[in-house]
């Protein structure tokens, strides 16, 4: 797959109790977050399984037809909770603003269907929710993509089934850790083919796609942009930050700004292994024009953020 680059009130189960000091602490990370299904593997560029991301959300725009509105796919994003989708700023302001008409369909697969089914095992019907705030970082800005990271509160609450749930955000010692060198995933409908030789026709999956990539360290993930393109020298990777990629045609590209970089951890030996959001795709070698795709990609660091995500939650 090529990516873009353009709760309740809960009681927390044990080995997910909360370090994070902030008094909204107990509006992420329920109990159903983050859960790897038994049997699970993520390998490179495949579709996703059925309910095997149940945090995805398909962030869209409406058209209205003559026979009824159609989507015009903007950028993914993930549950936090019943209330709140995390994504990116850049789909939300200036040529990629869906902020006036933003649908989010919550319990996604396959685009094409609703219910979507596999070998006649079937989800229950895609959910739509409007949008009811969209909380932009106050410092985001567009060079460099920093504080790309965005909140939205949607109308009425997201109702968690086996297809549909949050996921996890870092806590306790993975708020420390450092993640070079281990492979994270990353999910999401973006462009995944070329229909031509000089790949400026997109092709865009139906069904959810997933693919595995090394998290590196950000000498070589900016040693390794800037051999490719001298373009590439006014790009830093900041603290705020976390690069992964470098495979070739493995990387964001258009089409899944906002979606997720997570890795899986098993914190306590009682509980299951989870999902935890380590990033939010932001940009990389779309940005600056580059036509080599071996270009890691560079994702906002979750962790650098959670106070502000916190801050800005409400019940």
């Amino acid at each position: 797959m090529i990516i873009q680059v353009f709760c309740l009130f809960v009681v927390l189960l044990p080995g997910l109790a909360q370090s994070f000091d902030h008094p909204n602490a107990h509006l992420i990370n329920d109990a159903s977050c983050g859960v790897m299904k038994p049997g699970q593997r993520i390998h490179q560029g495949r579709n996703a399984n059925l309910g095997e991301f149940p945090w995805m959300v398909y962030i869209s725009t409406t058209k209205e037809y003559a026979d009824g509105p159609d989507r015009y796919f903007s950028c993914g994003g993930t549950i936090l909770n019943s209330k709140y989708v995390l994504s990116a700023s850049h789909c939300f302001v200036g040529a990629n603003a869906t902020r006036i008409s933003s649908i989010l369909f919550i319990g996604e697969y396959n685009t094409k269907t609703n219910p979507d089914c596999v070998n006649d095992f079937c989800a229950p019907h895609v959910v739509l929710h409007k949008t009811e705030e969209i909380i932009i970082h106050p410092n985001f800005f567009s060079s460099n993509a920093g504080s790309d990271i965005t909140l939205i509160r949607v109308r009425g609450e997201i109702q968690f089934n086996e297809f549909v749930a949050p996921i996890c955000l870092e806590d306790g010692d993975l708020l420390t850790h450092d993640y070079t060198g281990e492979d994270a995933h990353v999910a999401g409908w973006g462009t995944y083919d070329f229909a031509d030789i000089n790949r400026t026709q997109l092709v865009m999956p139906d069904i959810l796609q997933t693919l595995s990539v090394p998290i590196v360290d950000d000498d070589t993930c900016l040693g390794t942009m800037r051999s490719i393109a001298p373009s590439y020298e006014q790009y830093f990777v900041i603290e705020s930050q976390v690069c992964a990629g470098g495979i070739a045609e493995h990387f964001a590209y258009k089409g899944d700004s906002g979606g997720p970089l997570m890795v899986v951890k098993q914190m306590d030996s009682e509980q299951p292994p989870r999902f935890y959001q380590i990033g939010v795709v932001s940009w990389g070698g779309l940005t600056v024009n580059i036509t080599s795709f071996d270009s890691p990609t560079v994702y906002t660091r979750v962790r650098y953020y959670l106070p502000w995500i916190l801050d800005n939650m409400r019940p």
